[in-house]
């Protein structure tokens, strides 16, 4: 799909400035381009004359307003401004200047200065200094305020200054390399702080080379030219103004030297040019790389782009197209410029994608301005300036193609028209960033009026849809094997026909999958001779000349493989006793309806035959085919059968293991031919034993009732039960089993003598009964195996006990004696009373009740409904009192409760 970038004008109330400001440059000698149109437009209007550094400003509608090379200034009628020359910047610094405006004094303009190092050193020694620009004096033409003029910043320098937007919106930082550390000065609306914050990084002992922020803020690239000869990468904090983490990016050839730098408008992809010195002369060749800052890795995703044994050293400088624009020099030992400007037309693509094109622009308007040279420096801008755009993305018929606003800072309102009446009631918008898809393929004029505070503005651009190619998908191509390897090649081009018939001819070419055909990444090398053992589907990419594209599936089919490599037909015997081993995993089979499944999954192919063979060797050279019919297995318990199928009608085959035969043993297990249990007991079971694997079961009484399907079943009657075991699909053992049953009988030992009580637990004891397998049941409850009750109520209790075994029963009656912590006589109908429960069966015991002085309040009936917490009809207070139990079998029973009154 083809992606279009229109520029429309965006006003911030704080900060004003579009990417208008970067639509005119001055650079080199006496070249000059405009970006205004939305191409660049070669100018041949300007005073410049300088090796590498210059700067250049214009206004938000891409007026021009001044230029520089660092030393001198001129306006926008190419005159040197009042008070414009003897600036400390230097006409062969890398970066001898960069121009900021003043927060929120749109008249005023810093130039910030950088001087050329020493030829003793590394340093220059002016270093950097700032010049205001006032365009209010000289009749709007702008001088240089006197007092403003060369102010120092830092010096010594290097020959490094970059600069971006503060997220404020209303400040911006200024950015150099010296030797090894980072410089962020802020300049806001009261000025430049001349008090810079700092990052110590690794040493870089030459002062040449470009130094680039992204347009979003995020990383700083350095390029360090000689010496060190190291381009390395940061991360930078855009409210801080702190650089970290270092990298080093390498480049194919340790020789290579980086200089210019440039991030793509997105701040996804990063540009180096390179070139090399051989002692204090510049010599080819000259480089242009690419690096992937959306990659994990990213030295790993270095690309070159470019590699020329003409050029040496250039800059690179991103423009308001989105196009990143090439120095070209011939610089050996004194500087000295061509023709021609590079352009990478797509900086977001991925390596050669990104369209490189060499000497792309000639200054010179074909030789007509031969004194019009590129050297190695372009203008740099604040990267911030590339931020701010409009874009349409995916203009192909039928895409939802995506307008969207980049900017700074959001604006207050966006009200976008498309142009497009037949779209009815989508034709307008109010997103920010919104898709339309267009009625019919054309050129439209989209209208977009964008309000931010108090300003409104307009903007028309024009957007045109393609038609994209018309397909037919998916299409087959069949090639027949020659040599049985499964594999044959397939000229791929022999589809484009089928394909597409479209005049002129669409350009296809032929992908793997169908995501790398989407992203026109890794092609096949050479689709005249493609092997179906890379892939069984490749994808062609069909683009017209519009650059709108569609895909097309192409199936690649060689008829001898042309089996299903799924198809896996399976049969499932039992082991059978014909051999005298009903377990060594051999037994007959009939697999002879394999052959209509075979002959269906090939459908529509027809005239086929289809035969069985043990292994390869024999399908191959087609000897001792086997009957299906009638074949037992040579592998115990599992073997794959080949199978191969013919074409009757040519000699393509295809043959592969597409059928298995399982042989399952039948089940093993154990089981008794009768048993004798207690019916009466609680959960009376029969069960299979020692099982050789996990089985399936189902038991059936004698009325061949299926009465469970687990390894045991409880059991309610006597009689004949037959348990089938299932494995598999076709294995089954079946065993009987004779249950008889035992009469229950009263087991006369047990009595409340066997009943332990303690507090409000039972235990029975069965040590003086005879020897069984009991379980106990409390107050007719339900039967369990443990011999204790815990958390027993008081009262009379009954306590039964069986013995599955033997098939005896047998009860006893127990007391349990409660004596309540407490209770509360409320006359809720809870706890109103306190008495002694359990003792009913001793109905002489006597109860006695105490103050806390030891004086007796009351004598409880043992049978009666307790005390009420009264004394002499008169309600005692809430405390602990005492009692005194004296049961009639002696025992005395002694302790406190609470009265307690809510």
């Amino acid at each position: 799909m083809k992606k279009l970038f229109f520029l429309l004008l965006v006003i911030f109330p704080s900060i004003l400035f579009s990417q208008k400001e970067a639509a005119i440059w001055y650079f080199g000698q006496y070249a000059g381009l405009d970006f205004n149109s939305g191409v660049p437009v070669v100018l041949t209007d300007g005073q410049l004359d300088t090796y590498e550094g210059c700067a250049t400003i214009s206004d938000y509608q891409g007026n021009l307003l001044f230029y520089t090379d660092g030393v001198s200034v001129w306006d926008s009628t190419h005159t040197i401004m009042f008070n414009g020359t003897g600036l400390l910047g230097n006409a062969s610094s890398s970066q001898s200047a960069i121009i900021v405006p003043k927060p929120n004094n749109p008249d005023q303009y810093y130039i910030f200065t950088v001087d050329d190092r020493n030829a003793a050193s590394a340093l220059s020694t002016n270093g950097i200094n700032f010049t205001t620009v006032d365009m209010t004096l000289n009749g709007g033409l702008g001088d240089v305020i006197t007092a403003e003029k060369n102010l120092s910043l830092i010096s010594p320098a290097y020959e490094k200054i970059t600069a971006v937007k503060h997220p404020d919106n209303n400040s911006f930082w200024v950015i150099s390399f010296i030797q090894n550390t980072f410089y962020s000065w802020r300049v806001d609306a009261t000025g430049v702080n001349t008090t810079p914050i700092t990052s110590i990084v690794s040493n870089a002992t030459d002062s040449r080379g470009y130094l680039k922020i992204s347009p979003d803020g995020t990383k700083i690239a350095c390029a360090n030219f000689g010496g060190t000869n190291t381009l390395m990468l940061y991360d930078f904090d855009n409210t801080t103004g702190l650089v970290t983490n270092e990298l080093q990016l390498t480049f194919d050839d340790s020789g290579d030297i980086p200089y210019g730098v440039e991030f793509s408008e997105q701040s996804r992809k990063l540009y180096v040019t390179t070139s090399r010195l051989a002692g204090s002369n510049h010599v080819p060749p000259a480089r242009l790389y690419q690096f992937d800052l959306l990659n994990t890795t990213i030295n790993a995703s270095r690309v070159l782009i470019d590699s020329n044994d003409t050029n040496t050293r250039g800059g690179l400088q991103l423009a308001i197209d989105g196009k990143i624009y090439r120095a070209l020099s011939v610089t050996s030992s004194a500087q000295q410029g061509t023709n021609f400007l590079g352009v990478i037309n797509d900086p977001e693509a991925d390596g050669l994608a990104s369209n490189y094109v060499h000497n792309a622009i000639d200054v010179t308007l074909g030789g007509a301005f031969p004194s019009h040279q590129v050297v190695e420096g372009l203008p740099p801008f604040i990267q911030s300036f590339f931020l701010t755009n409009i874009s349409a993305d995916d203009v192909c018929l039928g895409d939802a193609t995506q307008f969207s606003i980049n900017t700074s800072s959001p604006p207050t309102s966006i009200v976008w028209d498309f142009g497009d009446p037949a779209s009815g009631t989508n034709n307008t918008s109010t997103l920010e960033n919104p898709t339309h898809i267009f009625s019919s393929a054309g050129t439209f004029d989209v209208t977009a009026t964008i309000t931010n505070g108090a300003t409104v503005n307009t903007s028309n651009i024009q957007v045109t849809i393609f038609n994209i190619p018309l397909v037919t998908s998916p299409v087959n191509l069949v090639q027949c094997d020659d040599d049985t390897d499964g594999f044959a090649d397939f000229n791929l081009e022999q589809a484009n026909t089928s394909i597409s018939s479209e005049n002129p001819a669409p350009t296809i070419t032929y992908f793997e999958t169908e995501a790398n055909a989407i992203a026109n990444t890794n092609p096949i090398v050479n689709p005249t001779a493609f092997s179906n053992s890379i892939s069984l589907t490749v994808w062609a990419r069909v683009e017209n000349s519009a650059g709108c594209f569609t895909t097309a599936e192409v199936n690649l089919q060689v008829v001898s493989t042309n089996i299903p490599s799924d198809l896996m037909i399976t049969f499932n015997e039992c082991d059978d006793t014909v051999d005298g081993d009903s377990t060594n995993g051999i037994t007959l089979f009939d697999f002879s309806a394999a052959t209509n499944q075979v002959l269906n999954a090939l459908l529509p192919e027809t005239n086929l035959a289809v035969t069985y063979y043990e292994n390869m060797t024999d399908a191959l050279a087609e000897i001792n085919d086997i009957n299906p019919a009638n074949y037992r297995n040579i592998t115990s318990f599992n073997q794959q059968i080949v199978v191969r199928v013919d074409n009757t009608l040519n000699d393509c085959f295809g043959l592969g293991y597409h059928v298995t035969l399982n042989v399952t043993s039948a089940p093993i297990f154990d089981l008794d031919s009768s048993t004798d249990l207690c019916l009466t007991a609680n959960s009376p079971t029969i069960s299979v034993e020692n099982p050789a694997e996990i089985y399936t079961y189902e038991w059936k009484n004698d009325l061949n009732e299926v009465v469970g399907t687990t390894q045991s079943i409880q059991v309610f009657n006597s009689g004949l039960f037959t348990v089938t075991a299932f494995s598999g699909t076709n294995c089954a053992t079946s065993k009987s089993i004779q249950v008889n049953a035992i009469a229950a009988t009263e087991l006369t030992e047990f009595n409340n003598t066997n009943l332990i009580v303690q507090n409000n637990s039972i235990t029975v004891d069965t040590s003086n009964l005879p020897l069984g397998n009991y379980e106990y049941a409390l107050d007719e409850g339900t039967f369990q195996a443990s011999n204790i009750f815990e958390n027993v109520s008081g009262g009379e209790h009954t306590i039964s006990i069986q013995d599955l075994e033997n098939c005896s029963e047998g009860k006893a009656v127990v007391s349990i004696i409660a004596i309540p912590n407490f209770f509360t006589p409320n006359g809720d109908g809870f706890n109103d009373t306190w008495q002694v429960t359990g003792i009913s069966d001793q109905p002489n015991s006597n109860i006695y009740i105490f103050d806390r002085f030891g004086k007796l309040i009351a004598i409880l009936d043992p049978l009666g409904p307790g005390w009420d917490g009264l004394y002499k009809s008169n309600p005692l207070p809430s405390t602990d009192y005492w009692y005194k139990v004296e049961l009639e079998d002696g025992r005395i029973l002694k302790g406190h409760f609470s009265l307690i009154r809510n």
